[in-house]
Parts: structure tokens; C-alpha cells; sequence
């Protein structure tokens, strides 16, 4: 039922507009009148009436002050404005009053009747416009983070254009900042160790994972976790240098198999440009592609190398003890399938966190040896320049990006 309300300061005038039409068959009801407009906008505000009858000559507030002051109270409502001939220059200012249409006195039951269906018409096409915009915004509300999960997962595969992706940012609200990191976290197993072994449901298991590691690179800065169509988690935050991206994403492999205990594999990289990152999301996938085909010894092999690479005196038995096999074995296995020596990969992973080191100026360069394992800095200096193809000393002097030459 819409809801009517006149305001005219002649009774007759009034009580005649109820009369003219049988309002209740045309679905209406007239809620209330007025007789000044001190009195029509206070009794609007408590009505809170659809459509409203103005008669633009009434006393205290004429009707063109009263509609600009329920356009603020009732920006949806619909006004008829009701005026004598002499008055008809008036009528023209309503339209920048976005006032519907008006009438002549006197008024006439046929042009009453047509302008009030009219009216009628409108207020119905805004109710269904309303209320599809309500479920509209429900929908979105209720399915927000997947409807930007597929914005996310179509911006890393390369789905979108530049535009696309910063019309999508702009509205879900990301900022991206200049320099970020991505990690790809894929589960290798679903066992969980506890009283015997216990399958995990893998959807479960995956949103246990994204809640570990939100929980821990949350506390770090503005970051992004999502799920892609393998299943992998992926992670998108701002870094302030790669060294501690790279800590960061052993700690959450670290906490992940500790709460969940569960096997998982991370892959991390970091870039300095926001629209880089389907390219750098291709290349993780590509070099998670190549590490499933692994053996699961070469998988906790390289895991363990990459975690103790740092020991001086750390040595391929050291890898072979861990594990129980010999390091004939091992060594054979690293080979064929990592495409280096135990001896190759763990400089390659030494000198990658040196060079991650070395962007932070107030490390000193023995310094930078003696934490990825070198008791002798010209020893270091060596196989840096061995790998790199410049000194240390050099390549610090150079400013090189860390990106060109990271293994």
C-alpha cells in the first residue's frame, strides 16, 4: 500500500483530493494532511509518507521550501506539486526540485487519476530496483570473499587487463603495495599424527592451512590468502626485504606441520612491481610443477638443506644420518632430480641468502659469511664469485637487483 499525504491550507481543497479518487482501489492510502508546511514537515518526518500532494501556496514554509527540505528526510518519496494559473512560473522551479509533475487547480479527477498512476508506477519500479539492490548487496556480503577470491585467482592467472585489475582492486578495497611477496603453500600429505594416523578431509585441511598461515603473516602487514585451482594456498603481503620473507615462509612451514601435522611444501618469491604478479605466479606454479615429480627423500632433503644450510660444518652425511640412507644414495638421488650436487645446491641456497643479506647495508661482509656457513670470508668470496660472476664487494657496490641473480 503506498502511502499518501496532503498538504493544502483550504479544508475544501483537501477533502476534495480525497474525494476525487477511490484511493483504495488503486492501492493507495491517504495517511495524513497538513494545512501549513511547518506542519507538513514535521508530520512527514513521523508519516514518513511515498507520495506527497503540495500545494506550492500555503503559509509559514511554502511548498517549494517544504520540498527541499523532504528531499533531505525522504530522498525516495515522489511529490505532486498543486498550483493556481498566476502561480505557474512558480511550477518551473520544482524542476530543479526533481519534483515529479504538477497539477492545475482546479484539480481534475481524470488528470488526478493519470498523474497519481504515474506516480505509482515509479514508486513500485524504485521498490523493485530497491529491493534487488538490497539482495544484491546481501549476495555480495554473504559471498564477498569468494566473488574476490575469483577476482584474485583471475588476476594471478593473467585473465584480466591492467584496467580490469585496478577497477577490481579499487572496489574490494586492496592496496598493493610496492614491493610484495607470493608464497605457494601445497600440502604433500593429508596424514595427521596423533593417537595412531588420522585422514584429513582435504577441504578441511586446506582451510586449516589458510587459517595457520593468515594467522602468522597477518601479524607481519597487510597480506592477501587465497585458494587457486590446485589447490594450492596462496599468499600475497608487502615485505620489506626477502630475507625476511624467506624466514617468514619457514615459519610457517614450521608451524604449519607442528598445529596440523601435516607435510608442506613452500615456494616464495618476492617483486618490486604489482603488475608482475602473473608472471610471478606462473613461474611458482612451474617450479611446484617440477617438485611434485620428486621423490619424497629429495622433497625432505632439500627441506633440511634449506634449513641448515647456515651449520659451518654441515655435509652431505648430515642429510644421509637424518634419514637413515646412505649418502652414496642421497647424493645419486639429489643428482638426478635436483640437477646438482649436494655440494652445488648448497651454495647456490647459501649464496641466495647471502645476497638477501647483503641488501641490508649495515651487515658487514664477514658478517654475511659467517651466517650462511662460511668461517672464512675469502672462502665465501669465492664461491660467490663463482655463482655470481662478481665479488661480493662488487656486486654490493653495484646495486644489482637481487631478482637477476637469486637462484
Amino acid at each position: 500500500m503506498i502511502n499518501v499525504f496532503i498538504v493544502d491550507d483550504e479544508p475544501k481543497i483537501r477533502r476534495k483530493i480525497r474525494q476525487l479518487l477511490d484511493w483504495e482501489s488503486l492501492g493507495m492510502e491517504i495517511v495524513g494532511e497538513a494545512e501549513d508546511g511547518e506542519m507538513a514537515l514535521e508530520l512527514a518526518q513521523t508519516l514518513r509518507p511515498d507520495l506527497l500532494l503540495v500545494d506550492i501556496c500555503i503559509p509559514i514554509m511554502n511548498g517549494l521550501e517544504l520540498v527541499e527540505k523532504v528531499n533531505h528526510i525522504l530522498p525516495h518519496s515522489v511529490v505532486i506539486l498543486i498550483t493556481g494559473h498566476d502561480e505557474f512560473t512558480f511550477a518551473h522551479q520544482a524542476v530543479k526540485l526533481s519534483v515529479f509533475d504538477y497539477l492545475l487547480k482546479p484539480v481534475r479527477q481524470e488528470e488526478l487519476e493519470e498523474v497519481v498512476l504515474r506516480a505509482k508506477k515509479q514508486l513500485e519500479q524504485f521498490s523493485f530496483q530497491n529491493k534487488y539492490m538490497n539482495w544484491a548487496n546481501n549476495h555480495l556480503t554473504k559471498n564477498f570473499t569468494s566473488i574476490r577470491d575469483r577476482f584474485l585467482n583471475e588476476w594471478v592467472n593473467g585473465q584480466l587487463s591492467e584496467i580490469e585489475v585496478r577497477e577490481q582492486l579499487d572496489f574490494f578495497n586492496i592496496r598493493v603495495p610496492a614491493q610484495l611477496g607470493m608464497m605457494l603453500i601445497k600440502v604433500t600429505d593429508r596424514l595427521m599424527i596423533g593417537q595412531g594416523f588420522k585422514e584429513w578431509d582435504r577441504q578441511l585441511l586446506l582451510f586449516a592451512v589458510q587459517n595457520v598461515a593468515e594467522e602468522i603473516v597477518s601479524s607481519r602487514g597487510q597480506s592477501l590468502l587465497f585458494r587457486d585451482a590446485k589447490d594450492h594456498v596462496v599468499v600475497l603481503m608487502h615485505v620489506n626485504d626477502q630475507t625476511n620473507f624467506e624466514t617468514l615462509a619457514e615459519q610457517v612451514t614450521m608451524s604449519i606441520e607442528q598445529f596440523l601435522k601435516c607435510n608442506v611444501h613452500i615456494i616464495a618469491q618476492q617483486r618490486e612491481q604489482w603488475c608482475g604478479i602473473p608472471n610471478l605466479y606462473g613461474q611458482l606454479v612451474q617450479e611446484m610443477m617440477v617438485e611434485e615429480h620428486w621423490s619424497p627423500i629429495v622433497l625432505l632433503s632439500k627441506k633440511y638443506i634449506d634449513t641448515h644450510y647456515h651449520l659451518e660444518t654441515f655435509s652431505l652425511q648430515d642429510v644421509a644420518k637424518q634419514f637413515q640412507i646412505s649418502p652414496a644414495y642421497i647424493s645419486r638421488l639429489l643428482r638426478q632430480e635436483l640437477g646438482a650436487t649436494f655440494i652445488d645446491y648448497l651454495t647456490k641456497i647459501r649464496i641466495k641468502r647471502a645476497i638477501q643479506l647483503m641488501n641490508d647495508p649495515s651487515c658487514k661482509m664477514y658478517e654475511v659469511a659467517e651466517k650462511v656457513g662460511y668461517s672464512s670470508q675469502h672462502y665465501f668470496s669465492t664461491a660467490f664469485k663463482k655463482i655470481v660472476g662478481i665479488s661480493p664487494t662488487e656486486y654490493r657496490r653495484s646495486g644489482a637487483n637481487p631478482i637477476d641473480v637469486l637462484i
